[in-house]
């Protein structure tokens, strides 16, 4: 075998050539089209009119005039209730909260009734109030959330360094109940209600 010449090719390959081509005509109207909206994000607007508490971008510095986008990651998981019962809401609400993974805190989206029930039947006049109560009322025991597999690839390091809150977290007995979310991190929003249907070609 000796002088033997080997050829070597490369197993990637090469690429075909790739041809670019236009895509359909852009249609000069909708009417009569049937329209199928596939995404794996939800885009919605925020019902100031019918919100019994100031406007999200409100909340968040802005003056009520301006125009802002909300942007939020992540999405893993998503849970209902159908309003809030007269009785037992305190409970389902809870139970609705305690199903989702601590890792992925939520933002409550609320129709204009149900935003109003929270008023009449919880008494919270304002976002925060209800912020307060879902942050108090959202707990596991310790034990049982520093062993969600999310919680230990991403908030442990954090606690072990000594970033707070987290570092007291973790000197939580297991049995002890701890919030499974940070304050700042829940969030609530009033959309939807009375729905109607509207031409997008006006939009245009």
């Amino acid at each position: 075998m000796a002088g033997a010449k080997i050829s070597v090719l490369n197993p990637m390959g090469y690429p075909p050539k790739v041809t670019a081509r236009p895509m359909a005509p852009r249609l000069e109207s909708l009417e009569g089209k049937t329209v199928y909206l596939v995404d794996a994000r939800f885009d919605f607007a925020e019902n100031e009119e019918r919100s019994p508490w100031e406007p999200f971008h409100v909340q968040h510095g802005f003056r009520p005039t301006d125009s802002a986008v909300s942007v939020f990651g992540g999405c893993r998981s998503t849970a209902f209730t159908l309003g809030l019962r007269e009785r037992h809401w305190r409970e389902h609400v809870r139970s609705m909260l305690r199903g989702m993974d601590p890792h992925s805190p939520p933002t409550l989206l609320l129709d204009p009734i149900t935003a109003r029930q929270f008023i009449d039947r919880g008494g919270f006049a304002t976002k925060e109030q209800l912020i307060d109560w879902i942050y108090a009322h959202a707990c596991m025991p310790a034990g049982e959330y520093w062993d969600y597999q999310l919680i230990q690839n991403y908030v442990y390091p954090r606690a072990t360094f000594g970033e707070e809150p987290y570092a007291t977290l973790l000197t939580a007995a297991p049995e002890e109940p701890i919030p499974m979310f940070r304050r700042d991190e829940i969030h609530v929003v009033v959309v939807g209600g009375y729905g109607k249907t509207v031409s997008v070609d006006d939009w245009r």
